[in-house]
């Protein structure tokens, strides 16, 4: 099981090709706009409610992963509560080898 865990701090690369750096990813993709990077937490509870406001992005990045491993170990359930309906949200996986590329957006 993952929960979202603490913020995680993206660092810039040492050089300037790094097609592999999220930071880069992140900054081009999104800009400076508001957002928040969390890392997902292995283990056996489900951890803390996520709270997320209106218009905010919210990242959720896995370790990296050691051998072979398959994106279908992350699954997302989520329960809203408290808001303002119609209520819509975007889920994105993006892909671990190139975070510019998207695997699934699901709105």
């Amino acid at each position: 099981m993952w929960r979202p865990g603490g913020k995680l701090t993206l660092r810039p690369p040492a050089g300037r090709f790094a097609p592999e750096s999220l930071f880069l990813a992140m900054r081009q993709r999104y800009g400076d706009t508001e957002h928040r990077v969390l890392s997902l937490d292995a283990g056996s509870e489900m951890g803390q409610p996520l709270q997320v406001g209106k218009g905010q992005w919210v990242h959720c990045i896995t370790p990296p992963a050691t051998g072979e491993s398959g994106l279908a170990a992350v699954t997302l359930e989520a329960n809203v509560q408290s808001a303002t309906w119609p209520c819509t949200a975007t889920v994105a996986v993006q892909d671990p080898l190139d975070p510019r590329i998207d695997l699934t957006w699901i709105d």
